[in-house]
């Protein structure tokens, strides 16, 4: 896709199979279609640009400590289809298993990792958040230390924080946006991306057709395809004749 700001401008086509009139013959109906979704990428990486703090996670930290600036990226981010990342840490064997057996209770979303929601971000840092582990408190920090061997880069930033009563905490530096969700058309500069994308010269557009119709005719005639299992048969397109309207 098209990267804008924070988002993505996708492509694409929907099939559909119809019955045309009285015949009882069935139609192959193709319409191409253009969406913005939320892109892909690292949470530190997105965040950092979203407050204007130019790659700096320091001064990210320092902005999520004031509480409306906090609120307003949680107003953004919550729902966020997440994955696990490692953001440069190497992999232990410990924590290459957790993130299968988390793998394996979270099987939806799409991409190579599942994804699950991102409920809220935590008041307190990575470094700062306690919780009881067999009965010693230990902060963020410290368990995925001891536990995974993974040295935390920022423990300063908060932990997005998961489950239903959003107390399952993880380093926002091993979180990533898994990306692909609907996002609407909010800003002139997504109404200007739609816009470059779905208007051009006639012969601009003539050629993405054309494009889109080799794409379709290749597809239906594979084997085990939607067209095919219908009898449809897709040719080369039809020319007609045609007249230039006058302005």
């Amino acid at each position: 896709g098209t990267r804008v700001g924070s988002k993505e401008l996708w492509l694409g086509m929907k099939q559909t199979v119809q019955l045309t009139g009285g015949s009882g013959k069935a139609a192959l109906l193709v319409d191409l279609g253009i969406a913005l979704v939320k892109r892909q990428a690292d949470v530190i990486e997105f965040l950092c640009e979203e407050l204007k703090c130019r790659g700096n996670p320091t001064a990210l930290a320092q902005k999520l400590k004031d509480p409306k600036w906090r609120r307003e990226v949680e107003k953004q981010i919550k729902n966020r289809q997440i994955t696990h990342g490692r953001r440069g840490h190497a992999a232990s064997a410990k924590y290459t298993d957790w993130t299968a057996r988390w793998a394996g209770h979270y099987q939806k979303g799409s991409g190579p990792r599942p994804a699950r929601k991102l409920r809220s971000l935590s008041e307190m840092s990575a470094s700062e958040y306690m919780f009881d582990h067999q009965g010693q408190q230990k902060s963020v920090q410290q368990y995925f230390e001891e536990k995974y061997g993974m040295k935390l880069q920022y423990p300063d930033l908060p932990c997005l924080c998961f489950g239903a009563q959003g107390k399952n905490a993880v380093p926002m530096e091993l979180c990533e946006f898994g990306g692909g969700e609907p996002a609407g058309i909010d800003s002139q500069q997504d109404r200007d991306a739609v816009i470059k994308h779905t208007s051009g010269q006639a012969r601009e557009r003539l050629q993405k057709v054309e494009g889109f119709a080799r794409q379709v005719k290749a597809e239906a005639s594979a084997s085990g395809s939607t067209a095919s299992a219908f009898g449809i048969a897709v040719g080369d397109p039809m020319k007609v004749n045609g007249r230039e309207l006058p302005l």
